[in-house]
């Protein structure tokens, strides 16, 4: 009988000089997603990879990847509060005005709920809807009652909350 035929190296492994009797698993930081290769891949922004990945990982949401090479989850960078990121992603982004994120790790901002705004980016929190004004879920601005209203409390959320001026005013 003849020779064993030669083992290819399964994904995630590399076989880097001719003649090697073993397949040896990508390092950590680096990957191989296909059979057969010689070298493994540098993992890229946005992502990490394990020894011996055969795919790169992304950072998940919250959580971001600004540099090559990331090893584990736990190389990923927080979001910082008032920002967030979805996974993948190579930095965090500001929440928009109308928008906020509480802690630190968000995915998503949230929505000022109606009543309050945020005319902001990057804020941690929403302020309460100023008297003479109504504020709907999200908003950005306070919105002022119409001609012929006021409101006379603090977080109106909807121009309904507003009350018609009494006669003579």
């Amino acid at each position: 009988l003849g020779a064993p035929a030669p083992k290819q190296c399964a994904a995630g492994s590399v076989a880097n000089a001719t003649g090697a009797a073993e397949c040896t698993p990508c390092a950590a930081g680096r990957f191989q997603q296909s059979k057969a290769r010689t070298t493994c891949e540098g993992c890229g922004l946005g992502v990490y990879c394990p020894a011996g990945s055969s795919t790169a990982l992304f950072c998940p949401a919250g959580f971001f990847g600004n540099s090559t090479g990331l090893a584990a989850q736990g190389e990923c960078h927080v979001s910082p509060p008032g920002h967030a990121c979805a996974a993948g992603t190579v930095r965090p982004a500001a929440c928009a005005p109308g928008s906020f994120a509480p802690e630190a790790g968000a995915g998503t901002c949230l929505r000022c709920s109606a009543g309050t705004y945020q005319a902001s980016d990057g804020s941690t929190a929403c302020d309460v809807c100023p008297a003479t004004s109504w504020c709907a879920e999200g908003s950005s601005a306070p919105t002022p009652c119409g001609p012929g209203s006021v409101g006379k409390a603090r977080g109106l959320s909807s121009k309904g909350g507003c009350d018609a001026c009494a006669a003579g005013h």
